[in-house]
């Protein structure tokens, strides 16, 4: 199994949605797709075109424009649309946010997802995922984390929850042969401070 098969199989990523392959050439609204094949990233404020890439580029760090495009992609569809328009209509408090992005990724179908760590006050926070499906369709053909639309996606939330602008680095990917997929929560200016060469490349 592999090549030309499991490159359609995951053409495209849905935010929200489950990892799957998707024929829509238009986005619902709240909904962005990211066109894996066609090399596009469609959102509600129109399409970012990222060119024609083969999908090991895109999510590899020696693409650091594509991968960042990705991830703004899912945060700001997550975090302007559905995650606080829900919290405000429910009024979740932290906890209530902190289990809905638990419930939503796993769901979504993007892994078994945990908490490590969350400091509410300090504004950070460590999520674990394993049997990634990016991560795992990715093995052994990157050299860098590579699960940035769900990086972007939970962006979304976790600043849902903080009630503040942070961001997420994958700091441990399986597709590199860790155990999980890790993810620090911080402030852009901490994770720059604490993951330097990371920052730089997600």
């Amino acid at each position: 199994a592999g090549g030309a098969a499991a490159e359609h199989e995951v053409r495209a990523l849905a935010v929200p949605g489950q990892a799957r392959g998707l024929d829509r050439e238009d986005p619902r609204d709240g909904e962005a797709v990211v066109q894996l094949d066609r090399g596009q990233v469609r959102a509600r404020d129109g399409v970012r075109q990222v060119d024609h890439q083969p999908t090991s580029e895109i999510f590899d760090q020696g693409e650091p424009a594509l991968v960042s495009e990705l991830y703004l992609a899912a945060k700001e569809v997550t975090r302007d649309g559905f995650a606080t328009s829900l919290g405000k209509d429910y009024k979740f408090s932290f906890e209530d946010y902190s289990q809905w992005l638990v419930d939503i990724t796993r769901l979504s179908g993007w892994g078994e997802i945990s908490w490590v760590d969350r400091e509410e006050k300090a504004l950070r926070g460590v999520l674990r995922i394993t049997d990634s499906p990016v991560a795992g369709y990715l093995k052994g053909k990157v050299k860098a984390p590579c699960d940035h639309v769900i990086r972007g996606l939970m962006a979304g939330g976790a600043s849902s929850a903080f009630r503040a602008n942070v961001d997420i680095i994958e700091t441990e990917c399986e597709a590199l042969g860790h155990e999980a997929c890790s993810f620090t929560i911080d402030t852009q200016r901490n994770l720059s401070k604490r993951f330097p060469k990371l920052y730089k490349a997600q």
